[in-house]
């Protein structure tokens, strides 16, 4: 009854928003709920690979662009993963059901999980932080423009009743498939949780309660510029320089 409010047909349609995109080389991860059109590039078979659950909107095709030169300057492989019904994607996003498809897309490139670094942002971070949960021994965390409180992002989009519950029934859903601040705390290696103190879309609150929540060794950095969606380019440098310095402290 609980998975079946979270992967209600309404609550897929006004929470994702897949794009398509095609990707040049396709790294396909098989799961319950369609073949995910993942990117993977390994460059350096003795170096660690970060594994990216991007925001909603996005895809895996934009995180190449973003990200990867920057991740081959720091000589890290990396998998861009992508959801059900984004890119080349087959299936329909589903808020639990994805949690599903964490474990394959971790597993397929058959890394020992201490040299994997786990990164989401956004919608990615519910992800992520699924996967540290599940991995809690993984290299490390970062967490960016990440959402602590998923029941917050649900009622922003709906009532209870669109998806054929009550507000205690869908409460009981998010507390027990997103209980993030329990999933957070399980991880046992360094966290670094990044946000801008002007996004308006996810406030800040829910990176401190991300950052409060977390029993690891962790840094939070709160950038004074951009918000949710300019996070990146109104702070690139800074952006940059702070995982950089994170992942070479690993």
């Amino acid at each position: 009854m609980l998975k079946e409010i979270l992967n209600h047909p309404t609550l897929s349609k006004k929470y994702f928003f897949p794009n398509y995109d095609e990707l040049p080389v396709v790294h396909w991860v098989e799961t319950e709920g369609g073949n995910l059109a993942c990117y993977y590039k390994k460059l350096f078979p003795n170096k660690k690979t970060i594994i990216c659950f991007h925001g909603n909107g996005e895809t895996a095709g934009n995180y190449i662009k973003i990200y990867a030169d920057f991740f081959e300057k720091l000589e890290l492989n990396y998998l861009f993963a992508e959801y059900r019904g984004y890119g080349e994607s087959s299936g329909i996003p589903a808020l639990e059901g994805m949690l599903n498809d964490v474990a394959s897309i971790v597993e397929s490139i058959e890394k020992p999980i201490e040299e994997i670094i786990i990164f989401g942002r956004s919608v990615g971070s519910l992800y992520a932080i699924h996967a540290a949960a599940l991995y809690p021994n993984a290299a490390g965390l970062i967490i960016e423009s990440g959402i602590s409180d998923v029941l917050e992002r649900i009622l922003i989009r709906l009532q209870p009743s669109d998806i054929g519950a009550t507000p205690a029934t869908l409460k009981a859903a998010t507390d027990t498939y997103f209980n993030q601040e329990s999933k957070i705390s399980k991880f046992q290696n360094p966290l670094l949780i990044l946000h801008t103190e002007y996004d308006l879309l996810v406030g800040l609150h829910h990176a401190k309660a991300l950052y409060d929540a977390a029993t690891c060794d962790k840094d939070m950095l709160i950038f004074p510029k951009g918000n949710h969606n300019t996070i990146f380019w109104e702070n690139v440098e800074l952006y940059k320089d702070t995982i950089a310095g994170f992942i070479e402290d690993l």
